[in-house]
């Protein structure tokens, strides 16, 4: 039997997963809830089910009476916290859960507009439209829009619907950045009477000399004395001048991991009645060396690590550190730092006009090193990494992508081996340039219908080897997914939040914005083009693009990514596997810290990352957009995976979210994740033209490759980007609502806003009256 034929039963897999994962989702949900019931009574009350629940008819009783509740109320926990509205979300959780579940919602709403089209619209005309006589006819394929009899006359609508999602998408992204632009900058309906904050004051200068450190009255002679008379309305309000407080912030990081494990061992003593000991030792980590009381150890170790702190913080001890070549300058007026900007944003082009004094090379390091901006705000900067430039900075950042990727590359390849068992039988994709030059009179398309083992292929296993391929096929199909899952999930957000701490940011938001660009290109290549492509490996992709040409390569992106349900299933596990096992973690998780601690806690200290989430939120949008036209059938599993996430991840936020660690500048990840949004549409827009022109549909193909341009304009262009899509995490002065502002006066307390935390006050600070 050829091996093709096989896809007749793509559909039955498909409805037998899905309902295998509703099984164990609703497992979780039961199991859950009866722990959210639990976690709600008194240790008596919980005393006493347990003597009942002693006898099998009792139990069996119980768990009946509970399925019937179940039944009538399944997940009450998540109910409770559905009507919570956005206010209530930033006080609970902050401002970056807000800024995420608007995302969410926007593409919620959007893809259930996208489902209605797909299932009304795409999945009709699919399925009535009349099929080359080499299609496939299978009841999969008929859903999908391969092996149109005239494709330049039966796709127009297709065509329609395409250009209609860069619209959709252009505006969800420009509303997502105004809901940025009013919560993250204040701006609700009148910029104008808001008073901004100290950053919009404040420029960051980069490149001073180090060692020894600049000092403010050398500042002030070589470049802000000259500023000042040219422009007499531009007055200095406060310089902060920071040292280099690298093995100050050890101590203090030092400092604080031990009172945590000091309380943590308090509370155990709490709980047990008796001092609980620690093992010392250079041999300690082999459970060999002497015993000591944990709490005075503890106690002890503090006292040592204090001394030290007062030691390296003392002034005498603060003048011989080097400097970290960065000055902060605070302005009294916000139009002050914009003229600053323009004149000083060059090293040479500031020299030639006469804008230094006559020792400003004795200041500045190197003039290769001079970097002028607006500052990011003081609880943003991440003082220890001010001694790293910003060469220093991209060396290391390429460094540790480069070690992820190798990493990523052999964890997923054995993952990726599995599409050699799903395609067992079939021509791969190495057989692709083979069947376009044999193809003689074959159209490309067709020749690539054949290659991926549709009608003309070669023959495939024999039918007493039939159920045997089957059942490997199903078993690959259900694993790969949720292999990947798995990586993308646990893996590979916590290697790379570990490789970003590496890099030398200068700025909270600028790591946190780093891991989440890392992670969802990972996620996007390993969720999407990997798989469509039907490769075992990112090698096999870069063997690809140089056999083959760009725009084919996007083609057949669509081509076999439509010829399987592994979208589907994939889409399905990250929204009914994903919330099960979030439904298990948080009502299970603090009935153990509660049995743990004897009573004496009850939650769980937990974060969600931000990072991955975005990650995945536009993987999944990448897979709805990509495939709306060709496989119509994915795009309700997105727009159920949206609206289960929304309400999922808002319980989350509101019952277990720790905002302790709080990103600074939400705005930065999310404006990283609108553009990278726009760059996912702008290639889903690519690459429905170049399948268009695989199936010489050239006319039509020309409307989505102009979307596709008219969306990497806006990303490339800085104004079309700023005005469209992004807000940075700085107060940029280009930006439309930052000019309404530029008049407010700063307010005093801003003269002491970039001070270091780390360093003694008289050490690299110094306000001006």
């Amino acid at each position: 039997m050829p091996v093709y034929v096989a896809s007749n039963f793509t559909l039955i897999e498909l409805a037998f997963h899905g309902v295998l994962y509703a099984i164990l989702f609703y497992m979780a949900a039961f199991v859950a809830r009866r722990n959210f019931i639990l976690r709600r009574k008194s240790d008596e009350e919980r005393q006493a089910e347990a003597e009942v629940a002693k006898t099998w008819t009792s139990s069996i009783s119980a768990f009946f009476s509970d399925f019937v509740e179940f039944t009538k109320d399944p997940i009450p926990f998540v109910l409770e916290t559905a009507a919570a509205n956005s206010d209530t979300v930033e006080y609970r959780a902050g401002l970056e859960a807000r800024l995420y579940l608007h995302v969410l919602w926007s593409l919620m709403k959007l893809f259930t507009l996208l489902a209605i089209v797909a299932l009304a619209i795409v999945l009709p005309i699919n399925f009535l439209t009349s099929r080359a006589t080499w299609a496939a006819k299978d009841s999969f394929s008929r859903t999908t829009a391969n092996g149109f009899a005239d494709p330049s006359a039966q796709l127009i609508v297709h065509t329609i619907i395409s250009v209609c999602c860069t619209v959709f998408i252009l505006y969800i992204v420009w509303n997502v950045r105004a809901y940025v632009a009013k919560h993250a900058r204040n701006f609700m309906d009148s910029p104008e009477l808001v008073i901004p904050p100290a950053q919009a004051f404040t420029v960051e200068i980069q490149g001073l000399r180090v060692s020894p450190p600049v000092t403010e009255q050398q500042l002030r002679s070589a470049v802000l004395d000259r500023f000042q008379a040219q422009h007499s309305d531009a007055q200095v309000l406060g310089v902060s001048l920071p040292l280099d407080v690298t093995d100050v912030v050890d101590v203090v990081e030092r400092q604080e991991e031990l009172k945590a494990q000091l309380a943590r061992y308090k509370q155990q003593a709490a709980n047990d009645g008796v001092r609980p000991l620690v093992i010392q030792g250079w041999l300690s980590w082999a459970w060999i060396g002497e015993r000591v009381d944990a709490i005075e150890h503890l106690e002890r170790e503090i006292a040592t690590v204090g001394a030290e702190l007062t030691r390296l913080q003392d002034p005498e001890v603060e003048r011989q550190r080097a400097g970290s070549g960065t000055a902060f300058v605070t302005f009294t007026r916000a139009d002050a730092t914009a003229t600053f900007l323009e004149e000083y944003r060059g090293y040479k082009h500031a020299a030639t006009k006469g804008r230094f004094g006559d020792d400003v090379e004795s200041v500045v390091r190197n003039e290769n090193y001079w970097v002028v901006g607006m500052a990011h705000k003081p609880e943003d900067i991440i003082w220890r990494n001010l001694r790293y430039n910003r060469s220093q900075i991209v060396f290391m950042v390429v460094a540790v992508c480069l070690v992820l990727f190798i990493v990523f590359t052999t964890i997923c390849t054995p993952i990726f081996f599995f599409q050699l068992v799903v395609f067992l039988g079939d021509a791969t994709i190495e057989g692709t340039p083979d069947a376009v030059s044999d193809a003689g009179a074959m159209s490309r398309y067709e020749s690539y219908i054949r290659s991926a083992g549709g009608p003309g292929a070669v023959a495939g296993a024999e039918d007493h080897n039939y159920w045997a391929h089957r059942l490997l096929r199903t078993v690959a199909r259900l694993s790969t997914p949720l292999f990947l899952l798995l990586v993308n999930f646990f893996l590979m957000p916590y290697l790379v939040h570990f490789a970003v701490r590496a890099c030398g940011f200068r700025e909270i938001s600028s790591r946190n914005r780093a891991a989440f660009c890392i992670i969802c290109a990972f996620m996007l290549f390993n969720v999407l083009v990997i798989p469509a492509l039907s490769l075992s490996g990112m090698d096999e992709f870069f063997q690809l693009t140089r056999a083959m040409s760009f725009d084919q390569v996007l083609a057949i992106m669509l081509l076999f990514g439509s010829s399987s349900s592994f979208f589907i299933d994939y889409i399905m596990q990250m929204a009914l596997l994903g919330s099960a096992f979030y439904f298990i973690f948080h009502t299970t998780t603090p009935l153990i810290v509660h049995w743990a601690s004897d009573g004496k806690e009850e939650e769980l200290v937990w974060e969600l990352d931000f990072a991955y989430f975005f990650s995945s939120a536009i993987a999944a949008a990448g897979i709805g957009l990509f495939f709306i036209l060709v496989l119509p059938l994915s795009t309700p599993f997105v727009a159920g995976l949206f609206a289960m996430r929304y309400y999922t991840d808002k319980w989350q936020l509101l019952t277990a979210h720790s905002n302790e660690h709080a990103n600074p500048s939400p705005e930065s990840t999310v404006s990283a994740a609108m553009v990278l949004l726009l760059i996912v549409t702008a290639f889903a827009q690519a690459s429905f033209a170049a399948w268009l022109n695989m199936q010489a549909a050239d006319a039509l193909a020309l409307f989505p490759w102009i979307s596709a341009g008219i969306i990497m304009i806006i990303v490339c262009v800085p104004q079309l980007n700023r005005q469209i899509a992004s807000i940075s995490a700085r107060w940029e002065n280009e930006d439309e609502e930052v000019k309404a502002t530029s008049t407010v006066a700063a307010p005093q307390a801003y003269a002491t806003a970039y001070v270091n935390p780390y360093m003694h006050t008289s050490a690299g600070y110094t306000a001006l009256e």
